[in-house]
């Protein structure tokens, strides 16, 4: 007669615990796939699915935490180039062709600048990418911040005028042109971006400053020392005529022209042209 264990008994509370075991691992699963949805809703905006000012204060974090644990070693010409974008006379779009295109226009506009930045890291060579691990941010962040403002931080080993117009034109080149709204709809988009570079030296100063360790990303000194003078940059080339770029200049504490889009644009943005040029002319 064979042994008998009563645990092996279909109604023992072993087996019946056995049973829930595949049930326990699927529900684990749902709530951590769960967790997952409600993360990327609480980093990603809605509307384009780029990174909003939550996960702006993400990457702000990382970056003051590897000034923490690095220190003395940061490099003196390494850095971040932050880039404020506005799309030129978005409210116009609004206006003149319904809501739905104007979603539309900034679908397509995110999924442009997107393409230009560094969204994860590849071991595979990209030539018009840059290879930098920047103490641990090894990535671009592009975000919008609302409306049809953006940000982009870029880290960089090094800044100079030459590579910061290189870049200006790479954004621009991809990211402007004539979009195709639907219902037989089409927009000639174009942006306005100011850009300013900061050293990890910089940085470093700036954490210093803040001896009782509460600097965190929002913290409003910290948003002002990174992003004045890029969003300054920015108000400069709409008030410009748009269309355009410009760079700050901390060696002489003004915003220099960087480089001007010279393809198509709405009539909105032309308008905006011919009253800069007529301020420009009284001055």
């Amino acid at each position: 007669m064979p042994f008998y264990n009563p645990i092996h008994a279909p109604n023992s509370d072993v087996a019946r615990h056995a049973e829930t075991i595949p049930q326990l691992r699927q529900t684990a699963k749902f709530f951590r796939e769960l967790a997952e949805h409600y993360k990327h809703m609480a980093l990603c905006d809605e509307l384009t699915g780029l990174p909003n000012r939550h996960a702006t204060a993400a990457y702000i974090d990382d970056i003051l935490t590897a000034v923490r644990n690095h220190d003395q070693h940061l490099g003196i010409t390494d850095g971040f180039l932050i880039i404020a974008c506005d799309v030129d006379k978005f409210k116009s779009i609004n206006d003149t062709m319904g809501h739905d295109a104007g979603d539309a226009a900034l679908k397509e506009f995110s999924k442009r600048l997107e393409s230009v930045v560094r969204r994860r890291v590849s071991a595979e060579p990209q030539p018009h990418k840059r290879h930098y691990d920047a103490y641990g941010i090894e990535t671009d962040l592009v975000a919008r911040h609302g409306g049809e403002e953006f940000l982009l931080i870029l880290p960089m080993q090094r800044h100079m005028q030459a590579t910061a117009e290189k870049i200006a034109r790479r954004i621009f080149s991809i990211v402007c042109g004539t979009y195709d709204l639907g219902e037989g709809r089409h927009w000639p988009m174009s942006l306005s971006m100011g850009m300013n570079f900061i050293t990890w030296l910089e940085i470093d100063a700036f954490t210093k400053s803040f001896t009782d360790g509460t600097l965190d990303s929002k913290n409003t000194s910290l948003h002002k020392f990174l992003f004045d003078h890029a969003d300054a940059a920015s108000y400069e080339a709409k008030n410009s005529g748009r269309a355009r770029a410009y760079v700050w200049d901390k060696t002489v504490d003004s915003m220099d022209p960087l480089y001007a889009y010279d393809g198509p644009v709405s009539d909105a943005v032309l308008t905006a042209r011919e009253a800069a040029d007529i301020v420009a002319s009284a001055k």
